[in-house]
């Protein structure tokens, strides 16, 4: 479709498709059928054809032009766009170290596009460490968030860039980095003074990242002990011990109690039960956002819910 044609809801509608702009979203404007968004549209796509003859229709571009261009990494677009009086904002810089155009970065702060802590914290976040060395080295600041987003995402040369050049970090760089089971990104922090509690070892144990819990509970971290073995471990753990005992048994699924008992003995002393405190429990339901209501019943009860299953006595 010719963007002359372009001139309702509708026919925009049938052009962003033909464009494969469902993609646009991603940029956080509104998609809708308004002048500014069709030469966003054509930046976001590097089409600079489209981008000139939406000018000459008379089609208004603002800062989402540029910021699309630098999401996309579309430096001619960008510089097209600015070269004739297109506006931007501290969004041009923070989508380009975002996603890794290290060229649109540039020509952006070497022309005057400010920026703020966001560029370097996109930069950090998604692993893009030149363009975070870029920005920081210009006088771009830094936040104490940025640690903890690294971790998150397991950038461990982000993380440590962060940290030599003085970041603040806190005790969710560590929890971050238990949660997503990146355990480089925790013991760096840890190792290099990053401090850490107890929902270090609950988040760990929460998602089941049992290296990062079991790091955790050798070097000391709070309330370890309560976390040496999480629920989900537990259970699957105890149903898949029950199941193969019984399978390999070949009596129709059924092993005897007596049998049975040993193993499970052994099971339980080789994993305490878990004694987790109310509020830490609160703070992992608020962190998580599960459902207490859904909680599974303890350990212990569940081991008996197994045996009833899969054993006579």
């Amino acid at each position: 479709m010719r963007l002359e044609a372009v001139e309702n809801e509708d026919d925009y509608a049938v052009y962003r498709a033909d464009h494969g702009l469902d993609a646009l979203a991603r940029v956080g404007t509104a998609v809708i059928a308004t002048s500014a968004a069709v030469p966003a549209c054509a930046a976001f796509l590097g089409d600079l054809e489209l981008l000139r003859l939406a000018l000459e229709l008379g089609y208004e571009w603002n800062w989402e032009t540029c910021a699309s261009a630098a999401m996309s990494g579309q430096l001619e677009c960008l510089k097209y766009a600015r070269e004739r009086g297109c506006d931007w904002s501290d969004l041009t810089c923070a989508n380009a170290a975002e996603n890794g155009h290290l060229e649109c970065l540039k020509y952006a702060h070497e022309h005057g596009c400010p920026w703020n802590e966001e560029t370097c914290g996109a930069a950090a976040e998604n692993g893009h460490l030149e363009c975070l060395k870029y920005a920081y080295e210009r006088g771009c600041p830094l936040y104490e968030e940025m640690c903890a987003y690294a971790a998150s995402n397991g950038h461990l040369e982000c993380l440590k860039y962060l940290h030599e050049r003085g970041c603040p970090w806190n005790e969710e760089t560590c929890q971050n980095a238990a949660e997503k089971g990146h355990l480089e990104c925790l013991k760096y922090a840890h190792e290099h003074g990053c401090r850490w509690d107890e929902l270090t070892c609950g988040a760990a144990a929460y998602v089941n990242e049992i290296e990062c819990l079991r790091y955790a509970q050798d070097h000391g971290a709070p309330d370890s002990a309560h976390y040496v073995v999480d629920w989900q471990r537990m259970y699957v753990s105890a149903v898949e011990l029950i199941v193969q005992i019984a399978l390999s048994h070949q009596r129709d699924g059924y092993v005897s109690l007596r049998e049975l008992t040993p193993t499970v003995n052994r099971f339980l002393r080789a994993w305490p039960e878990l004694d987790v405190r109310e509020e830490v429990i609160g703070q992992l339901r608020e962190y998580f956002g599960f459902d207490p209501l859904e909680e599974p019943p303890p350990p212990r009860e569940r081991f008996s819910t197994m045996i009833d299953l899969y054993a006579t006595k």
